[in-house]
């Protein structure tokens, strides 16, 4: 049919090595780790986007990050082609699997390892969704920015190696300056967020990496960070566009620091380079956001889809930025609601 997916035949050698790639998986990772009956099979075989499906070689559903690397590392060997999987919402077809691959499902690493109010930051692993985060904090009075978002399916892991542009937390991860480390069995490296993305479905990550760890720096006391989530629905909705702001100015009101990073206005998330350069040294004052508005049409050329138009997109973001200045300048402003008029 037209548009279909054209996926791989498998490899018969790998196939008539099936049961001993099961056992050997068996063999090193904790029971009840490695699942491979054709009923336990079953709820794997496709993800969100149902038009395909395949029944896995076997699925691996390891605990921790040794583990993964574990797995990994005897695929690799062994030349066995691995799927991962998070929380398989994905609506593009990227946790399918083929029938000689090893599918590694992340839904049981998710321990939330540690919270540090003092520092606002958490450390948990990657099959977390961000609705556990919020849950964790909540009764401290906090939350797991940027939220509305998809709170209840999307994963933190899934929210950055799956490199959707209109994923909920790259946006604020990258205007926070974030670093990714990804590991592999020979070693690990570590990049800055926005560097990992490369183009639409493609990042920078080579065959047997995974994304291991996202440090996070604490911003300064003294600095402002917003991040806006635009979308037809209060909850649970994916996004028309999201734009995350990290200001800092000196004693005199001149930017010395300043991130925008926006999600939905490109095939990656991507900073505003040009708009931070229209900003960076001059007196945070309404003239200077005004000016630096024209600049988005240097760092974006958004598309038209069914969640909004490429104008629409445009726009909004011009207009975050002015909101955000309203916002940390305190200036008396006036947000409307307009109803949706009956039809």
């Amino acid at each position: 049919m037209s548009g279909a997916i054209a996926l791989k035949a498998p490899d018969p050698a790998i196939l008539s090595r099936r049961d001993q790639i099961i056992a050997d998986l068996a063999d090193f990772l904790p029971a009840g780790t490695v699942v491979s009956s054709e009923r336990e099979l079953k709820p794997f075989e496709t993800d969100g986007f149902i038009a395909y499906r395949r029944m896995p070689l076997a699925v691996t559903l390891p605990r921790s990050t040794e583990e993964v690397a574990a797995i990994l590392k005897y695929c690799a060997r062994y030349k066995v082609p691995v799927v991962a999987r998070g929380a398989g919402t994905s609506l593009s077809g990227g946790a399918i699997p083929q029938e000689d691959a090893v599918v590694i499902a992340l839904t049981r690493m998710n321990r939330i390892l540690e919270v540090d109010y003092p520092n606002r930051c958490a450390r948990v692993q990657a099959g977390v969704t961000n609705l556990a985060i919020s849950d964790a904090v909540s009764a401290d009075g906090f939350f797991y920015a940027p939220d509305p978002s998809s709170q209840l399916a999307c994963t933190i892991g899934g929210n950055i190696a799956n490199g959707s542009p209109i994923g909920d937390s790259p946006p604020a991860l990258i205007a926070l300056s974030a670093t990714v480390t990804l590991r592999s069995a020979s070693g690990q490296r570590t990049m800055p967020l926005e560097d990992y993305f490369i183009d639409y479905g493609k990042q920078d990550r080579q065959p047997g990496e995974f994304v291991e760890s996202i440090l996070v720096p604490r911003p300064k006391a003294e600095s402002h960070v917003a991040v806006y989530k635009i979308t037809k629905r209060r909850d649970e909705d994916i996004s028309a566009l999201c734009g995350a702001f990290h200001l800092e100015t000196d004693v005199a009101g001149i930017v010395t620091h300043i991130r925008i990073a926006f999600g939905g206005m490109a095939g990656t998330p991507k900073r505003a380079r040009s708009v931070e350069a229209a900003l960076y040294g001059k007196p945070f004052t309404q003239g200077a956001v005004d000016a630096a508005r024209d600049a988005f049409d240097h760092d974006y050329q958004p598309l038209t889809d069914w969640r909004a138009t490429a104008e629409y997109r445009q726009l909004t973001a011009k207009n975050l930025l002015t909101r955000f200045f309203l916002e940390v300048s305190g200036t008396p402003q006036e947000l409307q609601r307009f109803a949706t008029e009956e039809a």
